[in-house]
């Protein structure tokens, strides 16, 4: 059986330069798709799993299902461009830890720009614009408490770098 070339190359130009570009063969393939077998169960599996992942992200609750790990994972790495020394399993345990001794200012931190970024998402969905007046609010919950009282939380600076 003939199989199709699906990794064709055609050599292109644009001024000066010379560059390869994918060029995918014709539409509908040759010989045409085997719809029988497991392939119908499996397209109805990818089906189902996208509709569970779209009603997921349409839930307006969705960040405690998903985006919160991404939307922490992004806090933390932030915070260890600044130095910090927390990890993503550390600063799970922060909302459990309270007012603690274990409570430590890059644990704020994390959860200053984990807040933020919830509030800018939830503003968004309301229909808030990107203007100024949403970002010094988001900077004021980003540089909130002892650690940012000092950085003149949501005001704009007023002198260069």
């Amino acid at each position: 059986m003939d199989r199709p070339h699906y990794r064709h190359f055609q050599e292109r130009s644009w001024g000066f330069r010379t560059f390869r570009a994918y060029s995918p063969p014709p539409l509908p393939p040759k010989p045409a798709l085997d719809y029988s077998g497991a392939l119908p169960r499996l397209i109805g599996e990818a089906a189902h799993a996208l509709g569970l992942l779209g009603s997921i992200s349409a839930n307006p609750d969705a960040g405690s299902l998903i985006g919160l790990q991404f939307i922490r994972r992004e806090a933390v790495l932030s915070s260890q461009i600044e130095g910090a020394q927390s990890s993503v399993a550390d600063s799970l345990l922060v909302p459990h830890l309270g007012g603690s001794g274990e409570f430590r200012d890059e644990d704020a931190e994390i959860e200053n720009c984990v807040d933020a970024t919830y509030a800018g998402l939830k503003a968004l969905a309301d229909g808030a614009a990107i203007d100024a007046v949403l970002m010094r609010r988001l900077h004021g919950i980003l540089l909130r408490g002892e650690g940012g009282c000092g950085k003149k939380p949501g005001q704009f600076r007023t002198r260069q770098n």
